[in-house]
Protein backbone atom coordinates (compact mmCIF):
# COMPACT_ATOMS: atom_id res chain seq x y z
CA UNK A 1 0.00 0.00 0.00
CA UNK A 2 1.66 3.07 -0.93
CA UNK A 3 2.09 5.79 1.26
CA UNK A 4 0.14 9.51 1.11
CA UNK A 5 2.59 12.43 -0.05
CA UNK A 6 4.25 14.16 3.31
CA UNK A 7 3.10 17.74 3.57
CA UNK A 8 7.13 18.61 2.65
CA UNK A 9 6.78 16.56 -0.54
CA UNK A 10 3.78 18.51 -1.87
CA UNK A 11 5.33 21.79 -1.12
CA UNK A 12 8.95 20.83 -3.02
CA UNK A 13 6.68 19.84 -6.16
CA UNK A 14 4.88 23.01 -6.09
CA UNK A 15 8.05 25.02 -5.74
CA UNK A 16 9.08 22.42 -8.65
CA UNK A 17 6.43 23.69 -10.88
CA UNK A 18 6.39 27.76 -9.78
CA UNK A 19 9.79 27.50 -10.66
CA UNK A 20 9.15 25.79 -14.60
CA UNK A 21 6.31 28.13 -14.58
CA UNK A 22 8.75 31.44 -13.52
CA UNK A 23 11.20 30.11 -16.55
CA UNK A 24 8.57 29.53 -18.94
CA UNK A 25 7.26 33.23 -18.59
CA UNK A 26 10.94 34.30 -18.61
CA UNK A 27 11.44 32.96 -21.86
CA UNK A 28 8.35 34.51 -23.21
CA UNK A 29 9.48 37.88 -21.94
CA UNK A 30 13.50 36.93 -23.66
CA UNK A 31 11.07 36.33 -27.18
CA UNK A 32 8.91 39.23 -26.75
CA UNK A 33 11.94 41.44 -26.04
CA UNK A 34 13.82 40.21 -29.26
CA UNK A 35 11.01 40.44 -31.60
CA UNK A 36 10.60 44.42 -29.53
CA UNK A 37 14.01 45.03 -30.41
CA UNK A 38 14.34 43.43 -34.42
CA UNK A 39 10.77 45.46 -35.21
CA UNK A 40 12.06 48.87 -33.34
CA UNK A 41 15.34 48.70 -35.47
CA UNK A 42 13.71 49.10 -38.82
CA UNK A 43 16.50 46.94 -40.90
CA UNK A 44 18.05 43.17 -40.20
CA UNK A 45 19.38 42.38 -36.95
CA UNK A 46 21.85 40.10 -36.39
CA UNK A 47 22.44 37.76 -33.37
CA UNK A 48 25.84 39.59 -31.96
CA UNK A 49 24.04 43.08 -31.86
CA UNK A 50 20.87 41.40 -30.10
CA UNK A 51 23.05 39.73 -27.90
CA UNK A 52 25.24 43.01 -26.95
CA UNK A 53 22.02 45.40 -27.12
CA UNK A 54 19.52 43.34 -24.89
CA UNK A 55 22.01 41.91 -22.50
CA UNK A 56 21.62 38.29 -23.30
CA UNK A 57 23.72 35.65 -24.22
CA UNK A 58 24.71 34.19 -27.77
CA UNK A 59 23.26 31.10 -27.24
CA UNK A 60 20.24 31.70 -25.69
CA UNK A 61 19.21 34.55 -28.63
CA UNK A 62 20.08 31.40 -31.17
CA UNK A 63 17.46 29.66 -29.20
CA UNK A 64 14.93 32.46 -29.19
CA UNK A 65 15.71 33.02 -32.98
CA UNK A 66 15.33 29.73 -34.30
CA UNK A 67 12.01 29.29 -32.54
CA UNK A 68 10.85 32.53 -34.05
CA UNK A 69 12.12 31.57 -37.25
CA UNK A 70 10.06 28.25 -37.27
CA UNK A 71 6.96 29.71 -36.60
CA UNK A 72 7.74 32.83 -39.31
CA UNK A 73 7.49 35.32 -36.50
CA UNK A 74 11.11 36.52 -37.90
CA UNK A 75 12.52 36.29 -41.57
CA UNK A 76 16.08 35.53 -42.02
CA UNK A 77 17.52 37.07 -45.35
CA UNK A 78 19.35 34.63 -47.20
CA UNK A 79 21.92 36.78 -47.83
CA UNK A 80 23.25 38.36 -45.63
CA UNK A 81 22.33 36.03 -42.83
CA UNK A 82 20.38 38.16 -40.37
CA UNK A 83 17.18 38.94 -39.18
CA UNK A 84 13.59 40.91 -39.77
CA UNK A 85 10.28 40.71 -38.71
CA UNK A 86 8.50 37.84 -40.23
CA UNK A 87 4.97 37.21 -41.56
CA UNK A 88 3.22 35.89 -38.41
CA UNK A 89 4.33 38.75 -36.26
CA UNK A 90 2.94 41.12 -39.11
CA UNK A 91 -0.16 39.34 -39.33
CA UNK A 92 -0.86 39.32 -36.06
CA UNK A 93 0.22 43.14 -35.28
CA UNK A 94 -2.13 43.75 -38.40
CA UNK A 95 -5.08 42.86 -36.71
CA UNK A 96 -4.81 45.35 -34.17
CA UNK A 97 -8.24 47.34 -34.86
CA UNK A 98 -7.02 51.22 -34.67
CA UNK A 99 -4.69 51.14 -37.22
CA UNK A 100 -6.46 48.09 -39.48
CA UNK A 101 -9.02 50.63 -39.99
CA UNK A 102 -7.22 53.75 -40.66
CA UNK A 103 -5.27 51.90 -43.07
CA UNK A 104 -8.30 50.42 -45.43
CA UNK A 105 -10.27 53.89 -45.02
CA UNK A 106 -6.55 55.86 -46.08
CA UNK A 107 -5.78 53.72 -48.79
CA UNK A 108 -7.49 55.41 -51.60
CA UNK A 109 -6.14 58.86 -50.19
CA UNK A 110 -2.38 57.20 -50.09
CA UNK A 111 -2.57 56.35 -53.12
CA UNK A 112 -3.88 59.65 -54.68
CA UNK A 113 -1.36 61.58 -52.83
CA UNK A 114 1.62 59.08 -54.27
CA UNK A 115 0.15 59.64 -57.99
CA UNK A 116 0.12 63.30 -57.64
CA UNK A 117 3.45 63.90 -56.41
CA UNK A 118 4.96 60.79 -58.29
CA UNK A 119 6.64 59.64 -55.56
CA UNK A 120 5.64 57.07 -52.28
CA UNK A 121 3.18 58.11 -49.46
CA UNK A 122 3.08 56.59 -45.94
CA UNK A 123 0.40 56.55 -43.24
CA UNK A 124 1.90 55.75 -39.67
CA UNK A 125 1.34 55.30 -35.96
CA UNK A 126 3.03 56.26 -32.61
CA UNK A 127 4.02 52.65 -31.10
CA UNK A 128 6.37 53.05 -28.06
CA UNK A 129 8.88 55.54 -28.28
CA UNK A 130 9.08 54.51 -32.63
CA UNK A 131 6.51 55.39 -35.50
CA UNK A 132 4.99 52.17 -36.77
CA UNK A 133 4.30 52.13 -40.74
CA UNK A 134 0.69 51.05 -41.47
CA UNK A 135 0.92 51.32 -44.98
CA UNK A 136 2.45 52.93 -47.66
CA UNK A 137 1.79 53.22 -51.47
CA UNK A 138 4.25 53.79 -54.35
CA UNK A 139 4.06 56.35 -56.81
CA UNK A 140 4.57 56.42 -60.75
CA UNK A 141 8.00 57.25 -61.04
CA UNK A 142 10.53 55.33 -62.22
CA UNK A 143 12.91 56.34 -59.39
CA UNK A 144 12.07 54.25 -56.09
CA UNK A 145 12.04 56.07 -53.12
CA UNK A 146 12.37 53.21 -50.49
CA UNK A 147 12.13 54.97 -47.04
CA UNK A 148 10.26 52.02 -45.13
CA UNK A 149 7.62 49.14 -45.65
CA UNK A 150 4.68 47.91 -43.94
CA UNK A 151 5.39 47.03 -40.43
CA UNK A 152 8.93 48.95 -40.21
CA UNK A 153 9.32 50.79 -37.04
CA UNK A 154 11.00 54.07 -37.99
CA UNK A 155 12.72 56.81 -35.40
CA UNK A 156 10.06 59.72 -34.37
CA UNK A 157 12.65 62.17 -33.93
CA UNK A 158 14.05 61.89 -37.36
CA UNK A 159 11.04 60.90 -39.91
CA UNK A 160 8.44 63.44 -40.74
CA UNK A 161 5.39 60.93 -39.67
CA UNK A 162 7.65 60.79 -36.32
CA UNK A 163 7.83 64.40 -35.97
CA UNK A 164 4.04 65.18 -37.23
CA UNK A 165 2.74 62.99 -34.12
CA UNK A 166 5.09 64.01 -31.82
CA UNK A 167 3.76 67.73 -32.53
CA UNK A 168 0.57 66.52 -32.20
CA UNK A 169 0.92 65.30 -28.54
CA UNK A 170 1.19 67.82 -25.43
CA UNK A 171 4.55 69.26 -25.06
CA UNK A 172 5.64 67.25 -22.22
CA UNK A 173 4.49 64.11 -23.43
CA UNK A 174 6.66 64.73 -26.48
CA UNK A 175 9.31 65.69 -24.68
CA UNK A 176 9.22 62.79 -22.12
CA UNK A 177 9.22 60.53 -24.93
CA UNK A 178 12.04 61.92 -26.75
CA UNK A 179 14.30 62.32 -23.41
CA UNK A 180 13.87 58.34 -22.94
CA UNK A 181 14.87 57.36 -26.47
CA UNK A 182 18.33 57.14 -28.22
CA UNK A 183 18.26 60.17 -30.76
CA UNK A 184 20.37 58.23 -32.90
CA UNK A 185 21.84 60.01 -36.24
CA UNK A 186 20.69 57.96 -38.90
CA UNK A 187 21.54 59.94 -41.77
CA UNK A 188 23.76 62.92 -42.91
CA UNK A 189 21.14 65.81 -40.76
CA UNK A 190 19.56 63.79 -38.14
CA UNK A 191 18.97 66.01 -35.35
CA UNK A 192 19.94 64.08 -32.17
CA UNK A 193 19.33 66.68 -29.09
CA UNK A 194 15.65 67.03 -27.46
CA UNK A 195 15.86 70.85 -27.37
CA UNK A 196 16.89 70.74 -31.74
CA UNK A 197 13.62 67.98 -31.90
CA UNK A 198 11.52 70.06 -29.84
CA UNK A 199 12.37 73.48 -31.79
CA UNK A 200 11.44 72.01 -34.80
CA UNK A 201 8.23 70.51 -33.39
CA UNK A 202 7.43 74.11 -32.77
CA UNK A 203 7.93 74.89 -36.27
CA UNK A 204 5.61 71.99 -37.16
CA UNK A 205 3.24 73.43 -34.66
CA UNK A 206 2.85 76.57 -36.46
CA UNK A 207 3.23 75.49 -40.07
CA UNK A 208 1.17 72.64 -40.19
CA UNK A 209 3.57 70.09 -41.55
CA UNK A 210 6.49 68.40 -40.42
CA UNK A 211 9.90 68.36 -42.55
CA UNK A 212 12.65 65.49 -42.70
CA UNK A 213 15.28 67.44 -44.84
CA UNK A 214 17.65 63.73 -45.28
CA UNK A 215 17.00 63.35 -41.51
CA UNK A 216 16.14 59.60 -41.43
CA UNK A 217 18.07 58.06 -44.84
CA UNK A 218 20.42 60.21 -47.11
CA UNK A 219 19.10 61.26 -50.12
CA UNK A 220 15.76 61.36 -48.80
CA UNK A 221 13.03 64.64 -48.42
CA UNK A 222 10.08 63.48 -46.40
CA UNK A 223 7.01 65.99 -45.45
CA UNK A 224 4.09 65.13 -43.08
CA UNK A 225 1.26 65.83 -41.51
CA UNK A 226 -1.05 64.68 -38.37
CA UNK A 227 -4.54 63.21 -39.07
CA UNK A 228 -6.73 64.98 -36.32
CA UNK A 229 -9.09 63.23 -34.06
CA UNK A 230 -6.11 59.93 -33.85
CA UNK A 231 -5.08 60.52 -31.31
CA UNK A 232 -8.13 59.35 -29.20
CA UNK A 233 -6.85 55.71 -30.03
CA UNK A 234 -3.51 55.49 -32.03
CA UNK A 235 -1.82 59.01 -32.83
CA UNK A 236 -1.20 59.02 -37.15
CA UNK A 237 0.28 60.79 -38.94
CA UNK A 238 1.13 60.38 -43.06
CA UNK A 239 4.06 61.61 -45.11
CA UNK A 240 5.54 61.91 -48.75
CA UNK A 241 8.92 61.23 -49.86
CA UNK A 242 10.98 61.94 -52.56
CA UNK A 243 14.60 61.99 -53.47
CA UNK A 244 16.44 64.49 -52.49
CA UNK A 245 18.02 65.18 -56.20
CA UNK A 246 14.56 65.82 -57.26
CA UNK A 247 14.03 68.86 -54.59
CA UNK A 248 14.11 71.71 -57.31
CA UNK A 249 11.25 69.97 -59.18
CA UNK A 250 9.37 69.89 -56.13
CA UNK A 251 9.02 73.43 -53.64
CA UNK A 252 8.38 72.02 -49.44
CA UNK A 253 4.58 73.83 -49.89
CA UNK A 254 3.74 72.38 -52.78
CA UNK A 255 4.31 69.10 -51.01
CA UNK A 256 3.12 70.24 -47.91
CA UNK A 257 -0.29 71.33 -49.51
CA UNK A 258 -0.43 67.74 -51.01
CA UNK A 259 0.14 66.49 -47.70
CA UNK A 260 -2.07 68.50 -45.73
CA UNK A 261 -4.83 68.17 -48.65
CA UNK A 262 -4.71 64.46 -48.12
CA UNK A 263 -4.17 64.15 -44.39
CA UNK A 264 -7.52 66.38 -43.92
CA UNK A 265 -9.23 64.40 -46.87
CA UNK A 266 -8.50 61.07 -44.62
CA UNK A 267 -9.36 62.50 -40.78
CA UNK A 268 -12.87 63.42 -42.05
CA UNK A 269 -13.39 59.83 -43.87
CA UNK A 270 -12.22 58.71 -40.18
CA UNK A 271 -14.42 60.85 -38.36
Amino acid sequence: MSEAPTMSAAVATGARGAQRDQAGLSTVKKSLAVLSAIASSGSEVGISELSRNLGYSKPAIHRIVYALLEEKYLYQNPATKRYSIGPEAFRIGSEFRPHKHAGSVARTCLQGLADRIGYSSYLGGLSGNTALIIDYREGNSPIRVDSARTGSARPLHATAIGKAILAALPTDDARSILASTTLSATARNTKTTVEEVMADLDRCRADGYSVSDEESLDGVISVGAFLAGTERSMPMAISVSIPALTRNSYSIRELADAVMGASREISELLG
